[in-house]
């Protein structure tokens, strides 16, 4: 069976590609929705975060090496407010701001994992020498006084020195990176978004002119075989047989063309088996179309009674 392309599958095919195209502009919305959403929440729920966290590590560094300094240069009791705030960073700060990057450092990248753990490995050892070489000697006021002990102290003092700004190198380093990571996550969002505004002002842009073309194509395939239709009916019932016919489609339309090319094929067959039995010719050909054509068998019956007749008024 041949397939037809029918007035009700043209409609449908203008309206699935309207519905195709919206499904697609759904798609890529969700797509893009999606994964600006995934980039939020890496910059929102790991990379600010883990900034913040390893700031707030360098400040701690900082400030362990300002307590620690006026540790060695400052005579001072066992129970100074300084010394006291230095062994609450190095037993509660400290441990508290590691445990929070190692939680961030999950999500990092490999390399940066390393250097995190580099980080305070390097950071244990020095509060572990702050604690044993130089809290621990000059542990009060005498301690001061007594200059075996400041002798002793004074090269892990300079020691210590060295190291928190080879950790201040590489903290900032870490820093650096991370902040960079953040710009990056959060310029591709941002592109995401740009491409998401512009997709979709371009979709809607297609969409209103895909639909306007494809109405312009279904109404005018529809109606214009109609209108033809309409003109050649209203000629026939006026008594003119039009000379035009309708093209060939494969559609209700065409079938509906079919049926009036054959009725305009043998009315024309009709006229002129009914003006060649006028001119007396009674020997011409005409076939009805079918046995209930009553048309076609009354003229039939008028042309073999006319004939009669005539034989008749020859004799």
């Amino acid at each position: 069976m041949a397939f037809k392309f029918t007035i009700g599958r043209k409609i449908g095919t203008g309206f699935g590609v309207l519905l195709v195209l919206t499904l697609i502009a759904f798609i890529f919305t969700i797509v893009t929705i999606t994964k600006s959403k995934q980039q939020t929440d890496s910059v929102v729920g790991q990379v600010t975060p883990s900034v913040s966290a390893l700031k707030e590590y360098n400040f701690i560094l900082q400030k362990s090496q300002t307590l620690i300094s006026k540790w060695y240069y400052l005579q001072s009791a066992n129970d100074d407010p300084a010394k006291t705030e230095l062994r609450n960073l190095i037993s509660k700060d400290y441990p508290h701001i590691k445990a929070e990057i190692n939680s961030l450092s999950n999500d990092w990248t490999k390399e940066e994992k390393e250097k995190a753990k580099s980080i305070i490995q390097f950071s244990d050892g020095l509060f572990k020498l702050y604690q044993e070489e130089i809290m621990t000697p000059l542990n009060s006021w005498e301690s001061y006084q007594d200059a075996t002990i400041k002798f002793t102290v004074n090269q892990p003092f300079e020691d210590s020195q060295e190291k928190i700004k080879m950790l201040y190198n590489q903290l900032n380093d870490l820093i650096t990176q991370k902040e960079k990571n953040a710009e990056t996550t959060t310029q591709q969002m941002f592109k995401s978004f740009t491409f998401l505004d512009n997709f979709v002002k371009l979709l809607g842009i297609g969409l209103f002119i895909g639909g306007i073309l494809i109405a312009i194509f279904t109404t005018q395939s529809i109606t214009r075989p109609i209108q033809q239709l309409k003109k050649m009916l209203l000629s026939m019932g006026l008594g003119i047989l039009p000379k035009e016919r309708i093209n060939y489609r494969t559609d209700e339309i065409g079938e509906m063309g079919i049926a009036l090319n054959s009725l305009v094929e043998s009315m024309e067959s009709t006229t002129e088996f009914a003006k060649q039995t006028g001119k007396g010719n009674f020997e011409a050909y005409y076939k009805p179309l079918s046995k209930d054509d009553s048309l076609g068998h009354a003229l039939l019956k008028m042309r073999d009674s006319l004939s009669e007749n005539e034989k008749v008024l020859e004799q």
